[in-house]
């Protein structure tokens, strides 16, 4: 019973250790293009500069968060914590 109880504390801890690992490898990148964007308060979305072939574009706010988290390799947590 303790050895169980002991097996599945071990496999948390390291769950949570990967995981955590995993989002901080990828902030760089996150951080990278936050960066490159800003906020327009007056109509309350997130722009990015454009690009070749293409238009800035708005983005809501949790589609911001989608695109910067999908770019750091964890943008399946933005589902997660959609407002």
């Amino acid at each position: 019973m303790i050895l169980a109880a002991a097996i599945a504390l071990l496999a948390g801890a390291t769950a949570l250790l990967l995981s955590r690992r995993r989002r901080l490898e990828g902030r760089p990148q996150a951080e990278r293009l936050w960066n490159q964007a800003w906020y327009c308060a007056r109509c309350g979305t997130a722009h990015f500069p454009p690009t070749a072939g293409q238009g800035a574009q708005a983005l809501v706010l949790a589609d911001f968060r989608k695109a910067v988290w999908t770019s750091g390799g964890y943008g399946d947590l933005a589902e997660q914590y959609r407002p």
